[in-house]
Parts: C-alpha cells; structure tokens; sequence
C-alpha cells in the first residue's frame, strides 16, 4: 500500500466529557527534569480523545529545536494524537542544568549525545505516564518522529525500551517511528546496535522519508531500510492495506529533514498523520502497565 496522505477531519472530544482546554502546554524546569540534572523544555499539545489518544514524540535535528515542529505538531493534535515537543539537552531552551552548567550542542562531548536517549527520553517518559495514568492519552500506541539527529536518537530509544535491563526501569516500548532522512550515524550513536534487538527490527512500524537530492542521505535511508525490510515481510496483497508495517518514501527533492515538512509539494505531515492513523489508531494494543489501578465501587 502507498501512503496517500488522505487528511483526515480534526477530532472531536466526546460531547459527554467536560470540555478540555486543548491550548499548546509550556513545560520546563521541574516538569520535565532528566536524571543527571538537565532542565528540559518541551510544549505538550493534549488531545480531545483521551485514554484513546496516540502520543507521539517530536525530536528535531543537530543545532535545530522544537520550532522545526510547528506546523506538524499543532496538525497531528488536529487529527486527534497528543503531541510532546522537546528541546533535546544542548538545543533551544534545554541549555541548563540544576548544577548551573551551561550546554552547547556545539561544545557537547559524545557522552551527551548518548544521554539523550538514555535520559532525556526517561524524563519525556515520565511525563508521559503520569498523562497515560490521569487518562489523557494511551502510552501502549507511542510513536516517536525524528528528523536527521532526532531519528537516530530515537530509532536508539526504541532500542532501549526494547531491551530490559536488570536494575534499571524500561523507559518505553515505542510502537511505530518515523525517521526523516536518518544519519547511518550521528556523534557515534550507529544505527547497527539498535537492530540487533529482534524486537527492534521486527515489532516496530517503520516510516522512512528522505529526499532523493542528496546521494548521502538517500544511501544512508536506503541502507537503513534495507536493514529493516527481511524482517517485514510483505502481507498477501488482500491484507496490504492493514497488515503493511514498513513504508520507505523518496521524495522529490533536495531537502531533507524538518526542512521538508511545509514544502510545498510534498505533504509530509499527511503522510505522516496516515501511517499513524493505519499502525496505531487501527491497531488494538495491550494496555500500558503503569494505567493507575481504580479502586471499584
């Protein structure tokens, strides 16, 4: 099945619940505060659906923030998803730590490139299942969307939710992820360990999108794809449209990453709200263990 980009009408809250204020939520200091002391930024966009609403993580370029997400974050919220859109530690407003240290991206060490996944993704974790416990969204249909940097970041944090470690508590188990134009590699996070984990490259749903005007990036989607694709075989052509977990999309066009989302053109944000609405919104999926236990009446 190809991915159309159909546009879906914006959802609606159920006429029987109280109105929620879907008005875009400024996050930082002790809301979104990662283990090791950086003071994160995000916006949280909520939705109308409640316990039925797909969460879905933005994670932006090198040098880049959450801004390369305005136009796409506001547009999945419209298709009903909730929307967390983070400064990643160095980016934007994500500069402090508790400690008073100053973080530059530029500056970074590689240990901090590989905190981003192991902690600043815990602390976006957090947040998420107290929003998945208060019933506001359902963390057991999670997808995250990374461009360049942001997509080994979170092709690398799916990694570690896949893979339980003893003494440490499993951040998330990513669902589906969308990578626009992904780095083979990145300030050395590869993209090999990842797909070592069996679940990694086999339980997760794949959207890759990547401009067709740039030999390096296309080759290096390409060789990342080629990766995924023994492990998602194709479906008998009656159950395409239902049963298609891996999609690779070249586009036609020298950009690449966030730069491509508002082309004129190219309807990535449609493409994307598409393969959320066919991996997750169609999909039944267990419940998420942390769901606050009720007492009955």
């Amino acid at each position: 099945m190809a991915l159309e980009g159909a546009e879906k009408p914006a959802a609606k809250a159920d006429a029987s619940k109280k109105e929620l204020d879907l008005r875009p939520m400024e996050l930082g200091g002790n809301d979104l505060v990662t283990d090791d002391g950086v003071l994160l930024k995000a916006t949280f966009y909520p939705s109308p659906k409640g316990r039925d609403a797909v969460p879905v993580i933005l994670l932006h370029s090198y040098k880049g923030d959450r801004k390369e997400f305005t136009g796409l974050a506001p547009y999945l919220q419209q298709q009903g998803h909730a929307v967390l859109m983070p400064d990643l530690r160095g980016h934007g407003e994500s500069t402090g730590t508790r400690a008073g240290v100053k973080l530059d991206a530029t500056r970074m060490p590689a240990d901090q490139f590989e905190q981003m996944y192991y902690q600043d993704v815990q602390a976006l974790r957090r947040f998420l299942v107290a929003k998945n416990d208060a019933d506001e969204l359902n963390l057991s249909k999670l997808c995250v969307v990374g461009a360049e940097m942001g997509a080994v970041v979170a092709l690398r944090a799916a990694w570690l939710g896949w893979t339980p470690t003893p003494g440490r508590a499993t951040p998330m188990d990513i669902k589906a992820l969308v990578l626009i134009s992904p780095p083979f590699s990145f300030r050395g996070l590869d993209t090999r360990t990842p797909l070592r984990n069996p679940a990694v490259r086999s339980q997760i749903s794949v959207l890759i999108l990547v401009g067709q005007g740039r030999d390096k990036d296309l080759d290096d989607a390409e060789r990342l794809y080629n990766m995924f694709k023994p492990y998602h075989p194709d479906p008998p052509k009656e159950k395409m449209a239902e049963e298609q977990d891996l999609f690779f999309l070249k586009l036609d066009t020298k950009l690449q990453g966030a730069k491509m989302l508002g082309a004129r053109g190219l309807n990535l944000e449609k493409m994307i709200a598409q393969f959320i609405e066919l991996r997750l919104v169609k999909q039944d999926r267990e419940g998420y263990g942390h769901r606050k236990r009720r007492e009955q009446p």
